[in-house]
């Protein structure tokens, strides 16, 4: 047999080495990935078959806000975007007849899961309301929000003015409770031309998953320039949620009750306090236009039964953009009218209509 040429066997030698220095980049050892619902995270699947690994915030009214180490803080839909939910610890898991169920669990595309310390549970993906990380803890229904705006102007015009917002929630399977205020000062060369504050507070009691009662619910405001020393309106009625959607809620409440309004001052003869029978018609709408940017609308018509001219309407809309989850920057619009506001002692009318924009920085507390 004949032998292979020199020169042959120099030019295979070489090609072989070349191959050699090649290669490891191309054939580099690839990191082993561990496989989905395995491991100390949670996992996520889409209904693309994609995974996301990383850990759950929470699932509650179908919105489902997750955290990916690399992806950050990312918002879903529960009903049309998540397939399978894979818990890696403990987790509250809430039922539509308010049962809440805790331990490890699995959610597929029919069946919830639980690894509870009773034993096994399973029940129709169809009854899951809610997903709380961790165990129970008073401190997890509590939420805090602090928002500070102002601006302030010196030279040929001196004009400084103040807006703050408190709100405090509460909410568990069953409750949600909601204290809030809103206070704006402003004065312009030394003469106070803002000075109003409001107060909200109220309990939804959730009988069905969309359907809530109100047992209570009030608002007191005082305006030193629309001439109201205090209007307080407690009342109790029903709220239904229209519209349940992880980018789009809307709520629509109908009440009864009762309104004490005193005026700063009136013109002789005339009533400084009074007292009527209300009804009361509001609605909450949240709109997320994008995964940071939000719009919410709150508005409250407060219908007099016995003086329809003392009929009043509110309402706050606000557009936040979601920095990080500690901050937030808001755009606020506030419109207040009175159909008939009440002459002050000097005979003068307030304007029926008050427009105020704000533009604050808010803290999410916990």
């Amino acid at each position: 047999m004949e032998l292979m040429k020199p020169e042959i066997c120099i030019a295979a030698a070489l090609l072989f080495m070349g191959v050699a220095q090649i290669a490891p980049p191309c054939f580099a050892e690839v990191k082993e990935l561990p496989a989905p619902c395995s491991g100390g995270d949670d996992w996520l699947q889409l209904d693309s078959a994609e995974w996301l690994r990383g850990n759950l915030r929470r699932m509650r009214n179908r919105t489902v806000e997750f955290n990916s180490e690399d992806l950050n803080s990312q918002t879903f839909d529960w009903d049309d975007d998540v397939a399978t939910l894979c818990m890696a610890g403990i987790a509250r898991f809430v039922r539509t007849n308010h049962e809440m169920i805790q331990g490890i669990g699995h959610v597929g595309q029919e069946t919830v899961s639980i690894l509870a310390a009773t034993g096994q549970v399973e029940f129709p993906r169809s009854d899951l309301v809610a997903i709380l990380p961790g165990r129970s803890s008073e401190l997890d229904r509590w939420s805090f929000k602090l928002s500070l705006g102002g601006d302030f102007n010196t030279g040929n015009t001196n004009q400084s003015s103040l807006n703050a917002s408190v709100v405090i929630d509460r909410e568990d399977s069953w409750t949600r409770t909601q204290l809030a205020y809103y206070g704006s000062y402003g004065a312009a060369d030394g003469v106070v031309n803002v000075n109003r504050y409001r107060v909200e507070t109220g309990i939804d009691y959730f009988i069905t998953r969309r359907f809530y009662a109100q047992p209570f619910d009030a608002a007191l405001q005082y305006d030193e320039f629309q001439n109201i020393e205090a209007r307080v309106s407690p009342t109790a009625g029903f709220g239904y949620r229209v519209v349940e959607k992880s980018w789009l809620e809307w709520d629509f409440e109908v009440a009864m009750g009762y309104q004490y309004l005193q005026n700063i001052s009136v013109v002789a003869g005339q009533q400084l306090y009074r007292s009527d029978f209300i009804g009361r018609l509001s609605t909450y709408f949240k709109w997320t236009i994008v995964n940071d940017l939000k719009l919410t609308v709150n508005h409250t018509s407060l219908i007099v039964a016995t003086d329809i001219g003392r009929t009043s309407g509110h309402t706050r809309s606000v557009l936040s953009y979601k920095v990080n989850d500690l901050i937030d920057i808001e755009t606020t619009f506030v419109h207040d009218r009175v159909w008939e506001p009440v002459p002050n002692a000097a005979g003068v009318t307030p304007k029926k209509d008050d427009f105020q924009l704000i533009f604050s920085l808010a803290v999410n507390v916990w």
